[in-house]
């Protein structure tokens, strides 16, 4: 497998601040492992890596909303469970 991302790079980036977030939901090893430096990063979001079909009736209004209270109070739904690995 090939890696896409090279993580110390992107790290370095994020560190740097020439990059100021990143969203990632596809590892070379799934879970993320706990130790993954991925999880501490304040400035990087791990998503669940899923094979669903997306509605976009539906997945349209939870962005709406997620928008909408982020606008409103700059909360987010929490998407990953670092207990479960993903």
């Amino acid at each position: 497998m090939i890696s896409i991302i090279d993580d110390q790079a992107l790290l370095a980036k994020l560190e740097k601040r020439h990059l100021s977030h990143a969203v990632l939901d596809v590892f070379m090893q799934e879970p993320l492992p706990e130790s993954h430096p991925y999880w501490a990063n304040a400035n990087v979001t791990v998503l669940p890596h899923i094979s669903a079909p997306t509605h976009p009736m539906s997945a349209s209004k939870t962005v709406a909303e997620n928008v909408r209270r982020y606008r409103l109070d700059g909360t987010l739904p929490a998407s990953v469970n670092p207990e479960l690995g993903y």
